[in-house]
């Protein structure tokens, strides 16, 4: 949208947007079948192996905390809590996934994300 636009042009003119995932990651909200639930619950966790992989290398996904960042911050709260209710499994064990922990932790830490999340309600925060 157009804070994401504007954020482009001002901190990385000449990157694309990287924004969270969509539909078919999200959908592991609402599958009916358990085969559903396991595929999108695989998907997400591939997804946080590659993104532990690009985390490895750097503390952040560009070089410095950006809209890349922050956007994946809401969704990966929403996804440990659901995978858990949802397929009887942890989506992302901390231990696999040490830099992706690492780097949502960071995210968590920033003062404009606890101010989103104080306006929430949500006092406590785990990644």
């Amino acid at each position: 949208g157009a804070k994401g636009e504007y954020l482009q042009e001002r901190v990385v003119p000449n990157a694309t947007v990287v924004v969270p995932p969509g539909f078919r990651a999200g959908s592991v909200f609402w599958p009916s079948g358990i085969s559903a639930k396991v595929r999108y619950g695989n998907e997400v966790k591939r997804v946080a192996g590659v993104l532990d992989g690009v985390l490895a290398e750097s503390e952040w996904l560009v070089d410095k905390c950006t809209y890349a960042d922050l956007a994946f911050t809401m969704w990966n709260m929403q996804v440990a809590f659901f995978m858990g209710s949802r397929t009887g499994e942890h989506a992302r064990n901390p231990d696999a996934f040490p830099h992706f922990t690492k780097w949502q932790n960071a995210c968590l830490s920033r003062d404009i994300i606890k101010k989103v999340l104080n306006v929430l309600g949500d006092k406590e925060v785990r990644s």
